[in-house]
């Protein structure tokens, strides 16, 4: 009678356990799951991301195109290269995908033996030693698959990074195109609202002290300075910039600052409601139409 009781408690006991690891399993596999769905929301994140890239590099071209004929030589190799990098994302995007579908094999392959595992631990009490160490084995495969996990989102990072560097490059050249095309146009004639330049000075640089500053266009005469800030799109806050970048020209170059100090934005793209801000601090903005620049300065006012 005592062994009989005995042998009882230690039946329960062991159910317990039982009950207890497959518990521990179920939370397993969900949190396996929850990392897969991540991982998947991560991989559609980064297909918009390129979606909108190449939206942005397709209009860039197609506005180039129409309006820019200098330099044509120079846009070309651009959306050459930036093709290639289109490339090389496509191609680090797959092989995050083969190794994502790697990846869920292995989980499969491991919900599976979890499976078996769990069917071991439902036989006899003669086989629970048998079966506990099948669930260590099991534990073992979870670390080293968990391991695997965090090495790859690692390198998934690491890939967003330099997606994410290859399309600020974009940004950048489009700032170049634009610098470059006010540069030539003002050089060919060198006047502005009816004034007339003798001098015109180019991405104009200066350090005194722990005061810098380099200046996109400067054009001089006896009696007028004229302070040219280039952006490819004008935005709100570049006014605020331009304020005390103003007052830093006048500290950096002080020889060239005349009895009239003008300053203004130059710019491919300008709305409406940048033109008031412009007014409001009596500064004037130039922009591309065709291949001429028209200008919106009737509240001009000496900076």
């Amino acid at each position: 009678m005592f062994l009989k009781k005995k042998t009882d408690e230690y039946i329960r006991e062991t159910g317990e356990q039982l009950r207890e690891t497959r518990y521990l399993i179920k939370e397993i596999g969900e949190e396996q799951r929850k990392g897969a769905e991540e991982l998947r929301s991560l991989i559609r994140e980064i297909g918009e991301e390129q979606r909108k890239g190449a939206e942005k590099l397709r209009f860039l071209i197609k506005e180039i195109g129409e309006e820019q004929r200098k330099g044509a030589e120079e846009l070309r190799a651009m959306i050459k290269e930036t093709g290639r990098q289109q490339q090389e994302t496509a191609k680090q995007l797959k092989e995050i995908g083969e190794k994502i579908k790697e990846l869920r094999e292995r989980q499969q392959e491991t919900d599976k033996q979890l499976r078996d595992t769990d069917k071991k631990l439902k036989e006899a009490s003669a086989k629970i030693k048998e079966a506990g160490e099948q669930v260590k084995d099991t534990g073992r495969q979870l670390k080293k698959t968990d391991e695997e996990l965090r090495f790859l989102f690692k390198k998934v990072d690491a890939r967003l990074d330099k997606v994410a560097k290859q399309l600020g490059g974009i940004a950048e050249n489009q700032g170049d195109v634009a610098e470059e095309y006010f540069i030539n146009t003002l050089k060919d004639k060198m006047e502005i609202f009816g004034i007339h330049f003798d001098e015109m000075s180019v991405n104009l640089h200066k350090r005194r002290g722990k005061l810098e500053g380099e200046y996109d266009i400067v054009l001089l005469n006896k009696e007028v300075t004229v302070i040219i800030e280039v952006k490819y799109k004008l935005h709100k806050n570049d006014f605020e910039y331009l304020q005390s970048h103003v007052q830093k020209f006048k500290k950096l170059f002080p020889e060239y600052v005349r009895p009239i100090l003008y300053a203004g934005i130059a710019s491919f793209k300008v709305d409406e409601e940048v033109k008031e801000l412009a007014k409001k601090h009596g500064y004037f903005i130039l922009q591309r139409k065709g291949d001429i620049i028209v200008s919106y300065a009737p509240w001009l006012k000496a900076a």
